[in-house]
């Protein structure tokens, strides 16, 4: 799971190899983007098609998880899209994230 910046700089030297990849940020180029953030839920949005290590395929969609107020999305969206390569059910995610009582 790599940062934009991240992959940018592995494309450059070309030290990217894998078969599975998805990145995260604030870009339409990114696969799990920050779609809207309100209150203590985050709607994150998969921009494409991510293959999971099993070779599942998860489709585009928005998902609205809960989420700590006052934390930065990018480590959220970094461990979301995580849970999601390792095969991780988009419906199950909410679970994943729920916040303590």
């Amino acid at each position: 799971l790599l940062s934009r910046r991240q992959r940018q700089m592995c494309i450059r030297d070309r030290a990217l190899r894998t078969e599975r990849a998805v990145s995260y940020g604030t870009s339409a180029r990114d696969t799990l983007t920050l779609s809207s953030l309100e209150g203590d839920q985050i709607c994150v949005a998969i921009q494409r098609d991510i293959v999971t290590v099993s070779g599942a395929v998860v489709e585009r969609q928005e998902l609205v998880l809960p989420f700590s107020t006052g934390a930065s999305p990018l480590p959220f969206l970094a461990a979301a899209g995580t849970l999601l390569l390792l095969g991780v059910p988009p419906e199950e995610l909410p679970a994943r994230f729920r916040l303590p009582a």
